[in-house]
């Protein structure tokens, strides 16, 4: 059971890692940093006003190109959602194939699989980073008693008509935020894993070769 157990903990670290990228992706309606967002006078935005906690149309802000950047840039969210799935199909190669160790010269050892293990880590844990530059630099938007013109309602955005809104952006954003840190944690628990599998493995063959000590009088 511990290669299937293996191969599901790596499934969870795929599906987890696949919502966040997702819902990152779809946080600003363009994404190609090489064109700066529309600045449609007050109908291309709808933003959030802390001074009286209403939603207003105004135009995208030096605020929205930075977290533009910190989601799609080159050392970017995006970025470290490639490196994660990169270095979970590595490790879950090295794992089953039990190949923990690489060796370089006669006496030196490199802990192959630990090192991709903790590359993947790093990687999703600027995953996480680079979310929450995102949402503090497109501005979060609390939640509690948000106005909309006279209404009280935060999912009455009618006022925005057809603008992107910051809320809609922040709650992306934060749910991206849950998702990359379940992503984090799940790549520990496919490395356990993996470790159980080979450690099992090891075992069944130093039995297996006590066994044929044992038979041929060793």
């Amino acid at each position: 059971m511990s290669v299937v157990n293996s191969i599901v903990s790596t499934l969870f670290v795929v599906v987890f890692l696949s919502i966040t990228l997702a819902l990152n992706e779809t946080v600003y309606s363009n994404t190609d940093l090489s064109t700066r967002l529309y600045d449609d006078g007050a109908t291309a935005n709808c933003i959030y006003g802390a001074h009286d906690r209403t939603l207003v149309k105004a135009p995208f802000g030096e605020s929205d190109e930075i977290a533009r950047e910190a989601l799609y840039g080159t050392f970017s969210a995006r970025g470290s959602a490639v490196g994660v799935y990169l270095l979970g199909v590595i490790a879950l190669v090295l794992g089953l194939a039990r190949k923990r160790k690489v060796s370089l010269l006669k006496k030196v050892e490199i802990e192959i699989f630990n090192l991709v293990v903790s590359g993947a880590v790093l990687a999703s844990s600027l995953l996480v980073v680079n979310t929450v530059l995102a949402l503090t630099d497109q501005s979060y938007v609390p939640s509690g008693s948000l106005k909309v013109g006279a209404l009280e309602d935060l999912r009455n955005l009618s006022n925005c008509g057809d603008a992107d809104t910051v809320v809609q952006r922040s709650e992306k954003l934060q749910a991206a935020l849950v998702f990359g840190l379940v992503t984090l944690f799940s790549i520990g628990y496919m490395a356990r894993e993996l470790h159980i599998y080979n450690d099992e493995k090891d075992k069944k063959d130093k039995e297996a070769a006590a066994e044929v000590a044992k038979d041929s009088g060793v």
